[in-house]
């Protein structure tokens, strides 16, 4: 496939404080992905691709299929193949009235962070059922919008899930003819309540034509949740992300160091795998396997240790993810690069099409 290359014109650097306002950009909604690329009768990998070299600040519009031909067979793949769950439990408050909770994830002292609909009713101490064997109270609020909650029986929390839950899609998505859609095709360790977005692009076929390459896939596991929530301030710097769970196994972080120390490159698919990695690798660049809980905010003058290039899907403006991957890849080349990508129609968000920073 022939690509077209662009050029996105240069923005001088400057000094500039940590405004989040810095982030801003114009996106029509109507570039907001709503469905699936197969409901237009094509697979998951023709979704558009556009790749941002970093050191040459050039553009290539390509299909995500063609992203075999970026990886190497001295590379490593690093996917997360944790499984999207039903995350909104109905409720009921003692006085009868209902309520939902959008459950995120789980904390270190085994309460979780969730979202109450409706904000209204949430306040501290609050008491709910689920149906009649769970129960739960709101302990304290944490941020401008999540609160952590306890339940009665911690364990019974999954099957509670499985039984009255349901899935919790953004307001913009149409929700999918079948749940599948809202998953990886490698999906496997339940937990997560959004999308790890980057990784829906991939079919079993294009995996298996990097893997024949002799590019490593390598798995990793984070339970997306709170790591969505929106900034609350203008100095982005005083944003706190809460923590999600992840897990790096042995045979993961042993062949990401062997790849690595031969001279591979370690792409991540994901801004789920790059905090991940990020939190896993120290200072001597080496992936420690272990699990524990990831709440590291990158943005624009982060170190990274662990990741030579990025896929990522198109994000929000003003948002956590945005200010990660221009951490990345520079301000100034990925706002640019989103420009075009609106100019240039690209869809965004989980449906939406993927960017490849190399």
């Amino acid at each position: 496939m022939n690509s077209e290359a662009t050029t996105p014109s240069v923005i001088p650097q400057e000094a500039r404080l940590h405004r989040l306002s810095e982030y801003e950009f114009d996106l029509p909604m109507e570039l907001v992905a709503r469905e699936p690329v197969e409901n237009q009768g094509l697979s998951r990998d023709q979704s558009r691709l556009l790749v941002i070299h970093r050191r040459r600040g050039v553009l290539e519009h390509r299909r995500f299929c063609d992203i075999v031909e970026y990886l190497l067979p001295g590379d490593v793949l690093v996917i997360n193949d944790s499984r999207v769950i039903n995350s909104l439990l109905p409720g009921t408050r003692d006085d009868g009235a209902r309520v939902t909770l959008n459950i995120f994830s789980r904390c270190p002292d085994g309460t979780w962070h969730c979202l109450v609909r409706p904000p209204r009713a949430a306040r501290q101490g609050l008491r709910l059922t689920f149906g009649k064997r769970l129960s739960g109270r709101l302990v304290e609020q944490v941020g401008a919008r999540a609160w952590r909650v306890e339940f009665s029986d911690p364990d019974l929390l999954w099957p509670v899930l499985s039984e009255l839950g349901r899935p919790s899609y953004s307001m913009y998505i149409r929700e999918p003819r079948d749940f599948e859609q809202y998953q990886t095709v490698y999906a496997q360790n339940p937990g997560s309540t959004e999308l790890p977005a980057a990784g829906r692009h991939f079919t079993p076929e294009l995996l298996d034509r990097i893997a024949s390459q002799g590019t490593a896939i390598t798995r990793l596991t984070l339970h997306v949740g709170v790591s969505s929530l929106p900034i609350e301030m203008e100095d982005y710097t005083q944003h706190t992300m809460l923590p999600e769970w992840y897990e790096v196994s042995p045979q993961a972080a042993a062949e990401i160091n062997r790849r690595r120390a031969a001279g591979g490159r370690v792409f991540a698919c994901g801004t789920t795998c790059v905090r991940t990695l990020e939190t896993a690798t120290g200072d001597d660049g080496v992936v420690r396997a272990g699990s524990g809980w990831a709440g590291l905010f990158i943005y624009p003058g982060f170190r990274f240790k662990a990741c030579d290039a990025i896929i990522s899907n198109f994000h929000q403006p003003r948002s956590t993810r945005l200010l990660l991957v221009a951490a990345f890849a520079g301000r100034e080349l990925v706002l640019s690069a989103y420009r075009e990508a609106v100019a240039q129609r690209y869809r965004f968000y989980e449906f939406g099409d993927t960017t490849l920073m190399i």
